[in-house]
C-alpha cells in the first residue's frame, strides 16, 4: 500500500532508531509497543532523527518483548506522523535539535501512547531487527532512494508543465 507512494516521493519517511543514552547500539531499544486489539500502542523517545520534521511517515524500532534477547523482541513499524493536511499525529511531540550553524537538522521525538495499526508492521513481531538491518543496508547504497525520489519529482514537474498553458 505504501511502496508506490514512497517510490514516487509522495510520502517522505524518516527513521526513528537511536535513543538517548544508547549511542549507536540500536539493539538496546527501549521505546515500547504493546499490542491492543488491532493496534500497537507506542510509548518512548528517539533522538537524532534526521529531518523528521519534514517526514509524514516514520520507520520506528520498538521493543515488543522486554524478556527476549537483545536483538530479538524488537518490532519494526511504519507510523504515520502527519495526515494529508499536515496535521501531527496525536501523541507525537518533536523537540528540535540544531547544528552549530543554528540550522534545525534533527529532532528528539517523543511518543506518548501513539496508536499504530498492526498492518503497518514491517516484517514479523519480535524480528524487526532483521527488517531494519535490511533497510539500513539499502540506505548505505546511497543513490537508490535519492534517485527514486527524484524520479517522482521529475514526473510531477513534467505533468505540471504539460498542464500549463503559455500565452
Amino acid at each position: 500500500e505504501l511502496l508506490p507512494h514512497y517510490a514516487t516521493a509522495e510520502i517522505e519517511f524518516c527513521r526513528l532508531l537511536s535513543e538517548p543514552g544508547s549511542g549507536s547500539d540500536l539493539a538496546s531499544v527501549t521505546t515500547k509497543a504493546v499490542r491492543d486489539g488491532d493496534d500497537f500502542v507506542v510509548t518512548g523517545q528517539k533522538i537524532w532523527s534526521s529531518a523528521s520534521h519534514f517526514a509524514n511517515w516514520y520507520h520506528v524500532l520498538v521493543r515488543t518483548d522486554p524478556e527476549a534477547p537483545k536483538h530479538r523482541g524488537i518490532t519494526y513499524l511504519a507510523m504515520q506522523i502527519k495526515d494529508g493536511d499536515g496535521n501531527q499525529t496525536e501523541g507525537v511531540t518533536l523537540r528540535p535539535l540544531y547544528d552549530f550553524l543554528g540550522r534545525r537538522r534533527w529532532n528528539e521525538v517523543f511518543m506518548d501512547e501513539v496508536r499504530v495499526p498492526k498492518n503497518l508492521m514491517i516484517g514479523e513481531v519480535n524480528r524487526g531487527w532483521y527488517a531494519a538491518m535490511t533497510t539500513l543496508n539499502f540506505e548505505r547504497t546511497g543513490g537508490a532512494a535519492a534517485s527514486a525520489g527524484s524520479l517522482g519529482v521529475l514526473d510531477r514537474s513534467v505533468a505540471e508543465m504539460r498542464r500549463t498553458k503559455f500565452a
